[in-house]
């Protein structure tokens, strides 16, 4: 988005939450969204204003872009349902329900996969439901947290902190 777009934003959140934004804190504001879409962005910014009580913080706008752009999560339970429905039919599963499964729920699929279909075929109710359920919720976190972050921010990060451990640990750059 440009500034322009930007400023429009602000505008709108300024008027409702009635707050005066001094221009460094714009300006963090405009580093942390600017790779944002526009229009998504202000219907997300629409959503925090209605249900919001203080002026947001760019990792909630994140959030909310995010929601719009990947819709809601799918708690642990509702995925190992899903789960259930396309691939638990007694000891086995058919290779046409996987490449369902694979093509309707991907998220479901790599899960499903990192546990092993095997696995959860022979494996207790008891014990595979609360692991596929915590599995998945983790790896929901770790692919939105990824949706979140600017783009090459990771990157960013992993560059600063290597400068950091080779001065901590006496060497050069």
């Amino acid at each position: 988005m440009c500034k322009e777009e930007f400023a429009v934003i602000i505008a709108q959140l300024n008027c409702v939450f009635r707050t005066n934004t001094d221009a460094p804190t714009l300006d963090t504001y405009y580093d942390l969204i600017k790779d944002l879409d526009f229009k998504v962005t202000l219907k997300a910014v629409k959503k925090i204003m209605l249900t919001y009580k203080y002026f947001p913080v760019p990792a909630i706008i994140r959030e909310e872009y995010t929601k719009l752009i990947y819709g809601e999560r799918l708690s642990g339970l509702e995925a190992y349902d899903i789960f259930n429905r396309y691939c638990r039919k007694g000891t086995y599963t058919d290779e046409k329900d996987i490449i369902r499964l694979k093509n309707d729920y991907p998220e479901i699929y790599e899960v499903a996969k990192m546990i092993g279909f095997n696995a959860i075929h022979c494996g207790s109710e008891s014990f595979i439901r609360p692991e596929f359920e915590r599995m998945f919720e983790k790896y929901q976190d770790r692919e939105q947290k990824g949706n979140i972050l600017p783009r090459g921010f990771e990157e960013e990060c992993r560059k600063i902190s290597q400068k950091v451990y080779a001065l901590t640990e006496g060497g050069e750059e």
